[in-house]
């Protein structure tokens, strides 16, 4: 009986000193996924808009011929994605933000290669890989599912 009190005494002890609590990812790591998140945060609202919005679609693609403005749409980084943004933006919404939700998630899945699901990620709170991976997924599935099972997958 005593044996099995102490042996609970050491647990709690060990669990109120942070030896269930994984050490959070690298600064570097932690920084790479916030900047995926929310380049694959804007392809989804963009997509939403385009989608949903034909005016906005059609005023959106004209600024991005006249300007290319990346603050108009933040996830139009190189002229790959300008020229698909172009071409669907007022016919196939997913298409036109496919290639940049595609490098968010080439992103995100290069950095967490290996890691543990259970590791914090600083620079989002408390938050573990496995959360952050299932609410990406979960945003990502409506519009491009198999990029959701890459991040499943992980």
């Amino acid at each position: 009986m005593r044996r099995g009190l102490a042996l609970a005494a050491i647990a709690l002890l060990l669990g109120g000193c942070g030896g269930d609590d994984p050490d959070p990812l690298e600064r570097g790591d932690a920084e790479r996924l916030a900047y995926a998140r929310e380049r694959l945060d804007d392809a989804i609202d963009t997509e939403e808009v385009l989608r949903t919005d034909r005016t906005e679609a059609r005023r959106l693609r004209r600024v991005v011929a006249a300007d290319n403005l990346p603050n108009v749409v933040p996830s139009l980084v190189d002229e790959r994605t300008r020229r698909d943004f172009l071409r669907y933006a007022t016919s196939d919404a997913a298409r036109a933000l496919r290639r940049p939700a595609e490098d968010a998630v080439l992103l995100i899945t290069t950095t967490l290669e290996g890691k543990d699901r259970d590791e914090r990620i600083r620079t989002l709170g408390r938050q573990t890989v496995a959360g952050y991976l299932r609410e990406a997924e979960r945003d990502t599935e409506p519009i491009w599912p198999d990029l959701a099972r890459r991040l499943a997958d992980l």
